[in-house]
C-alpha cells in the first residue's frame, strides 16, 4: 500500500530545539512512501543528555512530557488533508 507522508515542519523543528541530544529527522513532507517505510527516526545521545541539563542547572526528568507522536503525522493516499 502507498501512501503520502506529511510532516509539520515547524513541530519538528520545536521538539529538535528541546535539547541539543535529542534529534528527531524525518523524510520530507509529501514524500510517497510504501506500507512499513521508515518515515522518521529519532537520535539520543544520552551522555550529552546529562551533560546539557548539568550545564543549565535541570534535574534529572526535565524535558518530560514530550510526545513525539504529536509532532509528526501521517495520511493515506489520496487523502487531501491531515
Amino acid at each position: 500500500m502507498r501512501g503520502l507522508f506529511r510532516v509539520d515542519r515547524a513541530r519538528v523543528d520545536a521538539l529538535n530545539a528541546i535539547d541539543e541530544a535529542i534529534t528527531l529527522a524525518t523524510l520530507p513532507d509529501d514524500t510517497a512512501v510504501e506500507a512499513g517505510e521508515m518515515v522518521a527516526t529519532v537520535k539520543i545521545i544520552p551522555f550529552a543528555v546529562a551533560a546539557f541539563r548539568a550545564r543549565a542547572g535541570r534535574g534529572r526528568g526535565a524535558r518530560r512530557g514530550v510526545d513525539a507522536r504529536r509532532c509528526i503525522r501521517s495520511a493515506p493516499v489520496p487523502s487531501a488533508s491531515c
